[in-house]
């Protein structure tokens, strides 16, 4: 979360989670989790997703953080391919 654009200095939270959200006629205010209300222009939001990949475990599909691949997503073993979150280029 930032601080108004108006505002000189740039308050980023990362991994902070809000528990309210509201708009009025005065902006957007943000209660973050531990924290007091904040006065923003935007909130972005994101979560991350890790695959599921302990399945492959002795296959020979060679993985780290994902299904390795090449460009065409090909995985290691021949006729495996892997699309999505599931892939790591």
């Amino acid at each position: 979360m930032a601080a108004r654009a108006g505002d000189s200095r740039r308050n980023w939270r990362r991994r902070a989670r809000a528990t309210r959200i509201d708009r009025d006629a005065n902006g957007l205010h943000v209660r973050p989790e531990h924290s007091e209300t904040l006065d923003v222009d935007i909130v972005i939001s994101a979560t991350g997703v890790r695959p599921n990949i302990g399945f492959l475990s002795g296959s020979g599909v060679a993985a780290q953080r994902g299904i390795l691949v090449d460009d065409a997503m090909r995985a290691s073993v021949e006729n495996v391919y892997a699309a999505g979150d599931r892939r790591q280029p």
